[in-house]
Formats: structure tokens, sequence, C-alpha cells
């Protein structure tokens, strides 16, 4: 359920639900209707994503490191030979735009080929 919100944007999730209620909520359970929205889409995502491989994404990006066997990030970013394209959306809150941002400067400072796009969009993450 937590996951969900970093999908989808405050501004997209008020204009979907605002405050609105179910008819037959529960004080303490799923009252609003984006409870319920969110309640649907996390026993959703159980069933199709086993808890052990999130963990080992999870680890897979901790532990990844591009300069690894170099002397710098520099000098192994510089030996890609293929053309970046890099599109971040301001709203998304798994690919921030602060990271990419990052990520095109040392791309640019290792001499790598790169067109660099961002845009807006309610849509967070979900925005492709």
């Amino acid at each position: 359920m937590l996951g969900m919100l970093t999908y989808r944007t405050d501004v997209q999730l008020a204009k979907a639900f605002g405050r609105a209620t179910k008819s037959e909520g529960n004080f303490w359970g799923d009252y609003f209707q984006v409870e319920s929205y969110l309640t649907y889409q996390g026993k959703k995502f159980l069933e199709r994503f086993d808890a052990n491989s999130y963990l080992h994404l999870l680890r897979a990006l901790d532990m990844y490191d591009p300069s690894l066997g170099y002397s710098d990030v520099q000098t192994a970013l510089s030996r890609i030979k293929a053309h970046y394209t890099l599109i971040s959306v301001t709203t998304d809150q798994l690919f921030k735009s602060i990271d990419l941002h990052k990520t095109k400067q040392l791309l640019e400072q290792s001499n790598v080929s790169l067109v660099f796009h961002e845009f807006p969009s309610v849509y967070g993450h979900d925005a492709f």
C-alpha cells in the first residue's frame, strides 16, 4: 500500500479521491475511498510479487557500484559507447529529478553522448 504512494502523486490521488468516504466505511478500516483503493492495490501486489524478490532487488540496488574495478566513476563511465537518453519526470518519487541531474552531470563529465529531457506530470512515476 505504501509503495503506491511513490507511484502516484498527492495531486493525482486528491483529484481521484479527495476526502470521499465509502458508504459502508468502517472508522478503523477503509473509511476513505483512497484507503480502499490503496488496500486493494496492496493486495494485488502481494498476489503477484514475492517478498524475497523485492528484498533481492533492494539489495542489488544497494550494492550497485559502476566504478568497481576502476580508479573512479568517471573512468568507468568513459568506457560507455552507447548514446544515452535520460528522461526525468519532476514529480517521480522513485527516479528523482535531482538524481537524474547528477547522472547527467557524471555522464557529461565522462564524455558520454546523451540527451536529457525533463517534464512535469501529475502522474509521478506512472507518467511513462
